[in-house]
């Protein structure tokens, strides 16, 4: 069954500081001395048995991770998860997207959380200029072959497949050459969030620039080199993978002999 297409330009992206936020950061913020409310019996007895878990794990050295919700950052308790890694007890945190929005709102301009019900029912709810500061897409969006089709389709007359755009720009079409530089900083953009946070020694990419590395690669470093912290990039080698288009076969394999693991 066939759907009609989101027209992202009837999206109305306004400013931050034109939307109502709940939670004042300097207000709302939970210190961590601040003396805990009333707990039932049996949230008591949850907390306690986390908390000597918690304990035997540290002082066996191993690592305690604490996975949360957005709430958690929403409801102002960033200060308590901080004491909580400064002091040793956790060493790893995990929230969703969710989270990293509000943290990044606090930051930004000391406010966060949108009326949900409101802003759904006028279709305006997550649709705000600087929390996605320009990041208009994704990997999947911007450097998949999906992607790159979909933006051949706003230039009549260029072929409609990612593999006919990079044969234009090789021949040097000059709107098949702009697509294929979108894609390549795009392509480095991302890559240089992964070195910004795992400061990986090596990332190795298949599918299309492994097909199209030639053309990929001047713009991707170039990305790099531009957004990625300089030590963590000069370490980091951006390889193109040996499998080739056979990737998709040892994926499969590789399901297939770990299936059987699961099972038992």
């Amino acid at each position: 069954m066939s759907h009609p297409k989101l027209d992202r330009s009837r999206l109305r992206i306004r400013k931050l500081e034109c939307r109502p936020s709940k939670v004042e950061i300097v207000r709302d913020a939970v210190p961590p001395e601040t003396e805990p409310r009333a707990l039932s019996t049996a949230a008591s007895e949850a907390l306690a048995e986390c908390v000597a878990k918690i304990r035997a794990a540290r002082l066996a050295d191993r690592p305690a991770m604490l996975a949360f919700g957005a709430h958690t950052i929403k409801n102002g308790l960033a200060p308590v998860l901080i004491q909580l890694i400064e002091r040793g007890w956790v060493t790893l945190l995990a929230t969703n997207g969710a989270g990293i929005i509000h943290d990044w709102e606090f930051a930004f301009q000391g406010l966060s959380s949108e009326d949900v019900r409101a802003n759904v029912d006028q279709g305006q709810f997550g649709i705000w200029e600087e929390t996605g500061y320009g990041k208009h897409g994704s990997f999947e969006g911007l450097c998949s072959g999906a992607g790159i089709a979909k933006m051949a389709s706003e230039c009549p007359g260029l072929p409609t497949d990612a593999a006919g755009i990079f044969q234009a720009a090789a021949a040097g079409d000059n709107r098949a050459v702009r697509i294929v530089s979108r894609v390549a900083d795009s392509l480095g953009c991302g890559i240089a969030l992964l070195i910004d946070i795992l400061n990986p020694e090596a990332i190795v990419i298949g599918s299309i620039f492994a097909r199209q590395e030639s053309l990929l690669r001047p713009g991707m470093e170039a990305a790099i080199a531009r957004e990625a912290l300089p030590g963590a990039a000069r370490r980091c080698r951006i390889l193109p993978s040996r499998l080739g288009e056979t990737v998709g076969d040892f994926a499969a394999l590789a399901i297939a002999i770990e299936a059987p693991l699961h099972q038992t």
